[in-house]
């Protein structure tokens, strides 16, 4: 008797990343977030319009990552089920990490007369005339915090002590959301596009600090502080490590310490800080460009090149079997398994059919491999899913040169 192989069914996608899995081990249906509205731009309004100029496009957004209701937060269910799951502290989330307000940003937040900036306005004045860690290059991380982030490695996520002073504890958002710097606007614990999306962040990321750095400067240049205000902000080699003195424990800074940092503006750093954000305002992005010289540049080139392959639908012409890990301490059964992928935080449920499947990319052409699977195994990959896969570290590209 012949047995006939049933019609092929097409493999779409039934792939899932959960957040619930890399905190407890929870199944997915415990507890379903909402998806992060995506009709706002992901970036704040400045770099949006940079990135509007450079790129012809705003970014696209990460709706996994929803900052408004943590993904990295063990989830409820899984807290009154009884998890000792180690996740964020809902009260901090991320927001151990205290950012860089640069000159121009801190600016444009105490102009931002709306209700939503209120909480913006008043931590940074709170911050402004405590004196710590202010200079005319922005409001930076003190001694104080720098040594406890490096020094509370268990404190990212977790620590009360070290709350960014921009969180606001009622709803747990930024106090300067529309104005915040390039590390907080481009770090997502979740990315839709897997490690091709990472790696455009990080490109991002780096861009921005580089135009940051370059607009900075320029305000600092242009509303002319005096010679030795900047030869304090930029010495001629570093001090070293040095005791913190009792201001810099105390997180504030001495009337002579103002004095020298700021030269002719001491006592007018609010003002500074809005002539700032006018400077920049008046920027292009190629005018920054030209101000950030070959390194902005790089930079720029860079990041092109990483939105093309994230805006490239097509899978690459021949793939291997990349990273492979099942999930250690998630539930698994017959039909689903939960695999590690180019992020600890960003496992993916996969059917096993699929992980089946993975050895038949072997270098050959894509498109062999697919109709191989088809033939063995009865099903279908879809060019979207083969994509992810290959976003996800599952797959991996094989070079022209290495195939042939």
């Amino acid at each position: 008797m012949r047995l006939e192989r049933p019609a092929s069914m097409q493999l779409r996608f039934s792939l899932r990343s959960d957040p619930a899995y890399n905190l407890d081990g929870s199944p997915p249906e415990t507890y379903v977030r909402p998806m992060a509205p995506t009709s706002s731009p992901a970036l704040p309004p400045l770099y949006d319009s940079w990135m509007r100029e450079m790129l012809g496009e705003s970014v696209p957004s990460e709706p996994a990552a929803t900052c408004s209701d943590c993904a990295m937060c063990t989830p409820p269910a899984a807290v009154a089920a009884g998890s000792t799951a180690s996740g964020f502290n809902p009260d901090v989330k991320c927001c151990t990490y205290h950012p860089q307000t640069w000159n121009f940003l801190a600016g444009r937040a105490l102009n931002d007369e709306s209700p939503e900036g209120t909480a913006g306005r008043s931590a940074l004045e709170t911050r402004i005339a405590a004196g710590d860690g202010v200079t005319p290059m922005g409001l930076g991380r003190t001694r104080r915090y720098q040594l406890l982030y490096l020094a509370g490695t268990e404190g990212f996520g977790r620590a009360l002590s070290m709350r960014c002073p921009h969180y606001i504890v009622d709803g747990g958002r930024c106090g300067i959301w529309r104005n915040r710097e390039s590390t907080c606007a481009t770090w997502f614990c979740k990315h839709e596009q897997g490690g091709l999306g990472a790696a455009f962040w990080e490109r991002l990321r780096e861009l921005l600090h580089s135009a940051e750095v370059a607009v900075a400067r320029h305000a600092v240049l242009s509303l002319e502080v005096g010679p030795r205000a900047l030869a304090q902000l930029f010495p001629s080699r570093e001090r070293g490590d040095r005791s913190l003195t009792a201001a810099e424990l105390d997180e504030t800074a001495t009337p002579e310490r103002r004095a020298a940092l700021w030269g002719a503006w001491a006592g007018r750093e609010r003002e500074f800080y809005q002539r700032a954000a006018e400077l920049a305002a008046a920027l292009s992005w190629s005018d920054i460009e030209r101000l950030g010289g070959v390194e902005l540049a790089l930079q720029a080139s860079l990041l092109r090149s990483a939105h093309g392959q994230l805006r490239d639908p097509a899978p690459p012409a021949r793939l291997r079997v990349g990273s492979l890990n099942i999930a250690a301490g998630v539930p698994h059964d017959a039909d689903n398994v939960v695999l590690g992928t180019y992020s600890g935080l960003n496992p993916l449920e996969v059917p096993a059919v699929l992980v089946r499947s993975l050895p038949y990319f072997d270098g050959r052409p894509t498109v062999d491999a697919v109709d191989a699977i088809e033939a063995a195994l009865g099903v279908r990959l879809e060019d979207d899913l083969v994509r992810k896969l290959y976003a996800y570290g599952l797959l991996a590209e094989v070079e022209e040169s290495a195939s042939g």
